[in-house]
């Protein structure tokens, strides 16, 4: 177990070979050709010049992991220069090891002696010129002082093409999202042996956060999402200090994140079924059935081109039909969401009004559920990846 950590770890930090270099920028050549393919489908696209991602945050934003393709490193302060032929970093001393380790063929990357340097660089790249930004990630008040200092022509958000460009993940990404997945599967094939009375689902969910680090997880893709008893009505319930008592409903939907891409995986429990009410068991049974049921329909029904909100119609009407009715109107949130370098990554989830159209290797969390309000809530959520014939479940 531990070399197995170790070995993760590892990964995420070894410099690549010159092969995997090769790999990995076309990969990333791959990814910006989609990328201004959506910016050049847009209205008034065609008179873009450049896109800057600056990447003021702590971590990578979204958009500056998905355009360099790193792993390592936090960019605090950083400018990606994005044209249709070149790839400019401007970083800093602190960072230019890690980025140099992880350069690949047609990026350059400058790391200038001070601040006043580099924002002289990025000037000579966009001063005068109609530039694109990230309006996701940049807050208004740094753009409006990268709009004065700096003196774009003009400045277009291009947040929703990175999103779009984003949805499809070529193979690098749903290689590390499937290790995600994997990885989270793992953790919650523990939870019945980690469940035991008097257990607070804060303690639940920390328990998890270590098996899955162990397991190789770089972190929780967000905060884990441990409920017991009438909790598990709540989707977002917050984990907290509620004990775990015998015949109560459990809810895990936890995920972990492997090389900056995620997974969302949600499971149902019952702890100690023999404990439970003879009623509450022989509901938690019917309900786990249904759910399960209704996420192999939905799995088969997504393929490419159907619609967002038809998913979730079909979802809603296998969930009301069920059990002669006895569930209907239970479904209280959406059915699903795209997975990627976020755990919703971007669009709209699939609900009732959504307009997102399925593409080949998009990646869904499929979560269908049902509730019975402040009694017991049952879920069962898991990865599935958009093919010709129907999502395949990872």
């Amino acid at each position: 177990m531990a070399d197995r950590k170790k070995a993760a770890k590892e990964s995420a930090n070894a410099p690549v070979t010159e092969g995997e270099r090769i790999a990995r920028g076309l990969t990333q050549e791959s990814r910006l050709e989609r990328l201004w393919k959506e910016v050049r489908r847009r209205e008034h696209g065609d008179e873009i010049d450049v896109i800057v991602l600056p990447n003021h945050g702590l971590g990578m934003s979204p958009s500056f992991r998905y355009a360099t393709g790193f792993t390592n490193g936090r960019f605090e302060g950083s400018f990606l220069i994005i044209t249709e032929s070149k790839v400019t970093l401007i970083t800093d001393r602190i960072e230019a090891e890690a980025a140099g380790l992880q350069r690949w063929p047609g990026m350059e990357i400058l790391a200038p002696e001070g601040r006043h340097e580099a924002l002289k660089e990025l000037s000579d790249r966009i001063s005068g010129k109609v530039t694109g930004f990230d309006g996701v990630s940049l807050s208004a008040s740094y753009l409006r002082a990268l709009v004065h200092y700096h003196s774009p022509k003009s400045i277009r958000d291009v947040a929703p093409e990175f999103i779009s460009a984003r949805q499809v993940k070529d193979l690098t990404e749903i290689g590390q999202i499937m290790k995600a997945t994997f990885i989270a599967k793992r953790t919650l094939r523990r939870v019945p042996e980690l469940m035991r009375p008097g257990i607070s689902e804060l303690e639940l969910a920390a328990e998890l956060d270590y098996a899955a680090s162990r397991l190789g997880s770089h972190g929780p893709a967000f905060p884990s999402v441990v409920a017991f008893g009438a909790n598990t009505t709540q989707p977002h319930h917050i984990s907290g200090e509620t004990r775990l008592r015998q015949g109560s409903p459990v809810l895990v939907d936890y995920g972990a994140t492997f090389l900056g891409y995620s997974s969302d995986v949600t499971r149902s429990y019952l702890f100690r079924p023999r404990s439970a009410d003879g009623k509450t068991a022989k509901r938690f049974e019917e309900m786990f059935r249904i759910v399960t049921e209704a996420q192999a329909d939905l799995v088969a029904k997504m393929m490419p081109g159907v619609r967002g909100g038809a998913v979730y119609a079909a979802g809603k009407r296998h969930l009301d039909s069920a059990a002669r009715g006895r569930y209907a109107d239970t479904l209280i949130h959406a059915l699903g969401h795209t997975v990627g370098i976020e755990p919703h990554d971007g669009t709209e989830p699939l609900s009732k009004n959504s307009r997102i159209r399925l593409r080949r290797e998009m990646v869904i969390a499929v979560e269908p559920g049902v509730t019975i309000k402040g009694e017991i809530g049952v879920r069962k959520g898991d990865i599935a990846v958009v093919k010709e014939e129907g999502a395949q479940i990872i």
